[in-house]
């Protein structure tokens, strides 16, 4: 535990200070990390870049598509 705050303390403190964290990152990472392993492969990397948006931002995909088709 006290190895861990010598190396980390300045970063724990940091979030006290400014109130932000890296877990917006970590959360596409992991999101990333899922689609590819779910995927099994893909053909092609067109397929894998239209799975990736869909499945990272799909309100963003929803959003798109009402204003175009109005």
């Amino acid at each position: 535990m006290s190895k861990t705050l010598r190396n980390w303390g300045t970063e724990i403190l940091n979030y006290f200070n400014c109130q932000i964290t890296n877990a917006y990152t970590e959360e596409l990472h992991t999101k990333y990390k899922l689609i590819k392993r779910k995927s099994f492969g893909f053909r092609n990397v067109e397929t894998y870049v239209r799975k990736l948006i869909l499945g990272l931002f799909p309100f963003a995909i929803l959003w798109s598509y009402t204003h175009l088709s109005t």
